[in-house]
């Protein structure tokens, strides 16, 4: 009895440890992958293969480092799972400190040197490891699933959502991100292309797969965006041909797992977001657009035959472009979304939605502007299968529609162009940053030589902005500019000042009356904000006293207009700055009294020096001879030649004006303004006149018509400023010099075209 029941033990034992033994061999096929050719899960759908390894936590915690190309793994110290490796094996790991993309490796062989191992790979693919399977994964990317984040381009700021409303989770904002830079030196932007705007973006994906017989048989991979993209593009370049795709943005998210039996399979997104621009660039072009979109892009395959997926909606929104020559531009901005395997490409795909533009001057329309999307997908197999070939479709969606063209034929762009001065010293800024601006578009941009000057090509119209910046100086803006077709429009000189007088100082002048020369009393000043504003708030107010002086105190340094107004007496504008800590004196205006009906006046004024400058006024008689309208008659007491028609009402000879000249009736024909520097008259090579600041100003009844400003840093004695001819008054803007044969024999074979040869032998002024 007592053997029976001793023999029952043992039996029991047995069966015991034959029961353990194979939980253990259970258990450590579900954690090891040692196994092969069974059903790891149970499910008889799964059969991962032999050879196949799926390195334990004892294991993959030995694993020492990575080489950059995955070829050698190092382990610093063994593991009985480790010594069972032989070539041929295919080890797996998941996500980890040392590969947190996971390893999908083949093993070529298997060195120890002490407690060290270093195993040799070789790539290899899903069916190296897996013999039957399949996995599916449907993701949407949210910021919470970011591992990094990088701005590749300067400019470019990664914000989260925009707003609750905002219909993307990933939002970002561009602000001058250059595109193309011709010199590589970001200093200068008159060689650049940049990119204003923002790209509003929600991604998903949906990736599956199915591998029998140890080859690939099923792939499903589909991109789901929505996207929104508000691009604006300025030229300040001339490029004939340009491809350029920038990469803007970079997100690498956290590795999603899936199972298939009991190997992990690690894939890691990256979304890339680009801009770029093909084409033909001219400088001046400028283009916005706003692009709304919903897609779905995607591959199937099923037993080596391949099916496009695909679906979309869209919305397009525009600003009309602005150009002033030919070009054939196409801008394009979206998300690149890749699936990385192991940290092998996989499945991939881009969504870019663009704008096209199409213009040529000779056509009609001239122009033609275009939005579309479009969208590529592609499988790379090397982690997959890697006896199937890659696969790309390209244009999988392709859409293009006309948004807008020309309504008008073609205009030739004018010219504007100046100088900048420092306000202090009154020398020349060299590397002054102009951009020009269309409300808020940039239209182009340019930078002030060694002598302080501009001229930037502008498209013509009306309602531009420029902007003058320099390190070390305060900002000015110059408002309300308009360009004609085929013209140079002259500013008057910017004064900047340096940043070292900053804070508040003081403006001080005198309001004299153009007829006379004589202060007025009580006139208000206003004083706006910027060079040229004629309209908006006004920052302080003053009225003149009995001199006609007014003064401001306390004004922020920087650059200011002042409006003077009073009745019976045109509106008159003028500059005028404010350096802090001080009082910027003799800052002077003129005020016109009002005109009769068909009378026009012609007011000079300028600078300091020179100290004498001479307006001449040439025109027609009913006899058909022309008058010659200049300073020895400019006594009221000895009356004009011809006082029914035309008067110098004042001449100054001792700097700033004014000289005034009226026209009380005007006769058919041409009539033309010059402007003479008499001081030095005598010269052959001078800029005087031109560095004078002299401004002419026409004005009609109660209207300012016209205003002109001198060109910059330009030689010559003689400024021919304007004809008119009835209601139209037309800009000449030469200069020449009074001792010019050339010009004297110009004017001879043109009569009107120029009055320099009466600037010859003119009677001396009376001291």
């Amino acid at each position: 009895m007592q053997e029976s029941v001793s023999m029952n033990k043992k039996k029991i034992c047995k069966r015991f440890l034959l029961y353990f033994s194979v939980m253990m061999f259970l258990l450590a096929l579900g954690c090891s992958g040692g196994g092969g050719g069974g059903d790891s899960s149970g499910d008889e759908n799964t059969v991962i293969r032999s050879t196949t390894k799926v390195l334990d936590d004892s294991s993959v915690h030995q694993l020492a480092s990575v080489s950059d190309d995955g070829s050698e793994l190092t382990f610093s110290n063994t593991t009985p799972q480790l010594q069972a490796l032989s070539p041929g094996d295919v080890i797996v790991t998941g996500s980890g400190e040392v590969a947190p993309n996971g390893l999908l490796r083949k093993v070529t062989a298997v060195s120890q040197s002490g407690n060290e191992v270093v195993v040799e790979t070789t790539p290899a693919s899903l069916t190296d490891a897996i013999q039957k399977g399949s996995l599916e994964i449907n993701q949407t990317l949210t910021p919470d699933n970011i591992s990094s984040n990088i701005a590749s381009k300067r400019g470019v700021s990664l914000k989260a959502q925009k707003s609750a409303q905002s219909i993307g989770s990933f939002y970002l904002e561009m602000n001058d991100v250059v595109l193309y830079d011709e010199d590589e030196n970001s200093e200068t932007t008159n060689d650049q292309i940049r990119a204003n705007g923002s790209i509003s973006l929600n991604p998903s994906f949906n990736f599956g797969v199915t591998i029998d017989g140890s080859r690939l048989k099923k792939l499903t991979f589909t991109n789901t965006t929505t996207e929104e993209a508000q691009i604006e593009l300025a030229a300040n370049a001339s490029i004939l041909d340009i491809s350029e795709k920038v990469e803007i943005a970079r997100y690498s998210f956290t590795p999603f797992t899936v199972w298939v039996g009991y190997v992990p399979v690690v894939i890691t997104p990256i979304l890339t977001v680009n801009v770029g621009l093909d084409g033909q660039v001219s400088v001046g072009i400028t283009s916005s657009v706003t692009q709304k979109a919903t897609l779905t892009a995607g591959l199937s395959y099923d037993n080596g035959q391949w099916e496009p997926i695909s679906n979309f909606s869209k919305d397009f929104q525009y600003e009309p472009p602005s150009l002033s020559s030919n070009a054939e531009l196409k801008v394009y901005a979206g998300p690149q979304l890749n699936l990385m395997l192991y940290g092998v490409a996989g499945p991939y795909g881009n969504i870019t939605g663009y704008l096209e533009l199409d213009a040529d001057v000779s056509a009609n329309p001239w122009w033609n502007l275009y939005g579309g999307i479009q969208a590529d997908v592609g499988v790379k197999f090397e982690v997959l299968d890697h006896l199937i070939a890659g696969y790309e479709k390209t244009g999988l969606i392709d859409y293009r529609k006309l948004l807008a063209f020309a309504s008008t034929t073609y205009t030739q762009p004018g010219t504007v162009s100046g100088s900048v001065k420092n306000a202090l010293t009154n020398t020349a800024l060299s590397e002054v940053t102009i951009k020009v601006y269309k409300e808020s578009s940039e239209i182009t941009t340019g930078t002030t030589n060694s002598s302080g000057t501009y001229s930037l090509s502008v498209p013509a119209g009306s309602g531009y902005r420029i902007e003058f910046s320099k390190t070390g100086y305060i900002t000015a803006n110059y408002y309300d500019i308009t360009i004609d077709a085929n013209t140079t429009k002259y500013l008057e000189a910017v004064l900047q000042i340096d940043v070292a007088h900053s804070g508040a100082g003081n403006i001080s002048g005198n309001i004299v009356n153009a007829l006379t020369g004589i202060g007025v009393s009580g006139l208000t000043v206003d004083l706006r904000v910027g060079i040229n504003v004629t309209t908006g708030a006004i920052i302080a107010s003053t009225t003149t006293v009995s001199d006609g002086a007014y003064g401001f105190s306390n004004i922020a340094a920087g650059n200011y207009t002042a409006m003077v107004s009073g009745s019976g007496y045109n509106t008159a504008y003028f500059s005028v700055i404010s350096i802090g800590g001080s009082t910027t004196a003799s800052q002077n205006g003129t005020i016109t009294p009002l005109l009769s009906s068909g009378e026009t006046r012609i007011i000079l004024t300028w600078g300091d020096t020179p100290y004498d400058l001479d307006s001449h006024l040439t025109g027609p008689l009913l006899d058909g001879t022309r008058f010659h309208m200049y300073f020895p008659l400019a006594d009221a007491n000895s009356g004009s030649t011809w006082p029914e028609y035309v008067k110098l009402d004042l001449d100054d000879t001792s700097s700033y004006g004014p000289e005034t000249t009226t026209i009380y009736s005007q006769i058919s024909g041409v009539y033309r303004f010059s402007i003479h520097d008499f001081s030095n008259r005598s010269l052959s090579d001078s800029n005087a006149l031109s560095n004078s600041g002299a401004q002419v100003r026409v004005y009609r009844g109660s209207n300012l018509v016209a205003s002109f400003n001198v060109p910059s840093n330009t030689g010559g004695t003689l400024w021919t400023v304007f004809e008119m001819n009835g209601d139209t008054i037309t800009p000449i803007n030469t200069m020449s010099y009074t001792s010019d044969f050339s010009v004297v024999m110009h004017a001879i074979r043109r009569p009107y075209s120029s009055d320099v040869n009466l600037m010859r032998n003119m009677p001396t002024k009376k001291k």
